[in-house]
């Protein structure tokens, strides 16, 4: 076709485009490797922390400030003009391993405050305030040893530039996180809801109560049904919309009614997965004798509806028995073209938030549940994690630390004897020094 380029040339100038080489295909396979390799970082530091910290609460408030720092990295990224590009994506996950570090030095000194004494505010306060310094301090050492490369000439700078400065800007950004932020969260003793409150009280909120058939096939099975008509029917007509706004044959090769009702009803599906297996187990728990519910009593979104739509229609009922003169034909020929203009247009409006509100409760449904199902699995984690750390703490114990008795503690275990030893022969501790310079120098 004409639209493209292809097109216009094979049309003008009897010429054909092919392509030689796509380097696009190697840029996004590096990009996306970088990315892989980010997150894997993430994911490793975080369980290391779990490991050694052994408590979920402190691990939490660190694993926070890696994505944090980075979000607060993109900023000055792109006041600096740096895009992301292989080398700034190498930076930040060079830079997730260093990000943690002046948070931990926080969080530790926030956390002895406490065992010594004083209240969670004050604790947050004077743990920061003693420790702030080193923690400036180590931070601008990092930051001298990359900074430099961004004063580098030539194809390396323009190479190496992006990486140094974006492994400054995320210091920088941790710095800020592990003065401020980290702080603030460990001040907090914690979010209390109000009983009763949010999707966990819902009727499919748990699997508590019973559902008859009658209420599961009509109160459940009917609405979802209607719901899934409903969202097929104004997809189709977005669909059919765009068809007709893109002037693209491709688009609407590919974009056709099936694929359409197929993408909606598998989105369908998963929203009403979970809610439908947790109304199963309320109708399999002995149903006879269950009383029947309305959609109110199951529903919020249909609560709402019948709240809000009830009192509209008093409403309009209230303006339609307005008193009129006889005399004024006219007049109350307008009015009832008023008033039907107004019940079908608050009738539609009515109709779609409901539909909408509804859905959105079926995904908080299914969130609420994902949620509950993570959160086990951390649970299980993180019990696995520190039963690990605790046989390794008392393994590593009894290695290094020999016996438990404080006398013999000090002449006993490898790491005393290693301490004894360099201490009592520097000489050998500066030879062992020089061969290692010596093999690492050989070898390079």
């Amino acid at each position: 076709t004409r639209s493209t380029l292809a097109g216009k040339l094979r049309a003008e100038e009897d010429a054909y485009l092919r392509v030689v080489a796509d380097r696009s295909i190697f840029i996004d396979n590096s990009i996306s490797e970088v990315k892989s390799t980010a997150y894997v970082g993430g994911i490793l530091a975080i369980i290391v922390l779990l490991l050694f910290l052994r408590d979920l609460r402190t691990t939490a408030i660190i694993a926070l400030s890696i994505p944090i720092s980075i979000l607060v990295t993109f900023a000055p990224l792109n006041v600096l003009e740096v895009s992301l590009n292989i080398m700034s994506l190498g930076g930040l996950a060079m830079g997730i391993g260093m990000l943690v570090d002046s948070s931990i030095v926080v969080l530790e000194s926030i956390y002895r405050c406490r065992e010594e004494g004083d209240s969670i505010r004050n604790a947050a306060i004077r743990g920061t305030k003693e420790v702030r310094g080193a923690v400036i301090a180590s931070t601008l050492t990092s930051i001298c040893v990359f900074f430099p490369m961004v004063f580098v000439e030539g194809l390396a700078g323009q190479v190496f530039s992006d990486l140094g400065l974006t492994v400054v800007t995320s210091l920088i950004a941790a710095l800020i996180v592990a003065v401020l932020f980290i702080p603030m969260l460990a001040s907090r003793t914690g979010f209390q809801l109000k009983s009763g409150v949010g999707m966990a009280s819902h009727f499919l909120g748990s699997t508590e109560g019973r559902l008859s058939p009658n209420s599961f096939f009509l109160r459940f099975i009917l609405p979802a049904i209607v719901l899934l008509g409903a969202m097929i029917g104004i997809a189709e007509g977005y669909a059919a919309w765009m068809v007709s706004a893109v002037d693209d044959p491709r688009f609407e090769k590919e974009v056709t009614d099936t694929s359409v009702a197929y993408s909606v009803t598998i989105f369908w599906l998963s929203v009403c997965f979970i809610p439908l297996i947790i109304a199963l187990v309320k109708l399999l728990r002995d149903p006879i004798g269950t009383d029947e519910l309305k959609l109110a009593n199951i529903w919020g979104s249909f609560r709402a509806f019948e709240k809000s739509y009830s009192g509209m229609r008093s409403f309009i009922s209230k303006q339609s028995t307005y008193p009129i003169k006889k005399s004024a034909g006219f007049s109350i020929f307008i009015n009832s073209i008023i008033i039907d203009t107004i019940w079908i247009s608050t009738t539609l409006y009515f109709a779609l938030r409901l539909a909408i509100s509804f859905l959105l409760e079926l995904i908080g449904l299914s969130l609420v549940w994902l949620f509950r199902a993570v959160a086990y699995i951390a649970l299980v984690i993180y019990w696995l994690i520190t039963k690990i750390g605790s046989i390794l703490g008392r393994t590593l114990n009894k290695i290094i630390g020999g016996k438990s008795n404080e006398d013999s503690a000090a002449n006993e275990g490898i790491y005393y004897s290693l301490n004894r030893r360099a201490i009592n022969s520097p000489a050998s501790m500066i030879a062992l020094a020089a061969a290692s310079f010596f093999i690492t120098y050989s070898v390079g």
